[in-house]
């Protein structure tokens, strides 16, 4: 049994449809099977996230039509955000708004959708809110692979860093968690006062 009321399971099957979450050329039977385990996929989702299944559901369907994920893809993505959230000071609902605000971006930039979670998570344990924290990932992310185009200021931040601007472009079509992770770990060598 769902921890849902009927109505609540309808509007997940509903929006999904609309999203075009099941493929339609579906037979009829397999895409009802398909809607209905999508919704049971979303209340628990829901329960783990302490969130309404309604609000896992858009997030399933996100991940699922923007990200381009399978069902298994997805539920292990809700594995990895669940995990995050209870291990990191960040919950699961704001993993999940920092992913929809910043996944498709974040993915076009060659991060992993596991990576763009656990970046989310460390931005927020920071104390940042979901949009801030956002905004500051995107900066990052923009800043790292603007490559010839930095700004002088912008190169000397990687020089002062131990990188160079157009390396780092580079490294991030390649390894983009790596380099975030190089990154952020030189930034936590610099001196306070810098």
């Amino acid at each position: 049994a769902l921890p849902m009321a009927a109505e609540g399971i309808a509007a997940i099957i509903e929006a999904a449809g609309q999203a075009g979450v099941i493929d339609a050329a579906l037979p009829d039977d397999e895409r009802r099977a398909a809607l209905i385990a999508f919704a049971e996929d979303a209340a628990r989702m829901g329960t783990a996230f302490d969130m309404s299944a309604e609000a896992a559901g858009a997030a399933m369907t996100l991940w699922r039509v923007t990200l381009g994920m399978t069902r298994p893809e997805a539920m292990g993505f809700g594995d990895a955000i669940n995990h995050l959230s209870n291990n990191m000071d960040a919950t699961a609902p704001e993993i999940v708004e920092m992913v929809r605000r910043t996944g498709a971006f974040a993915q076009a930039a060659g991060l992993a959708e596991t990576s763009t979670a656990a970046l989310s998570a460390a931005l927020l344990a920071g104390g940042a809110a979901p949009d801030v924290a956002a905004t500051a990932m995107q900066n990052m992310i923009t800043t790292m692979t603007l490559g010839a185009a930095a700004t002088d200021r912008q190169r000397e931040v990687f020089e002062a860093l131990g990188f160079d601007a157009e390396e780092m472009a580079e490294r991030m079509q390649v390894d983009a968690q790596g380099a975030i992770y190089d990154v952020m770990a030189a930034m936590a060598e610099m001196p306070e006062h810098l």
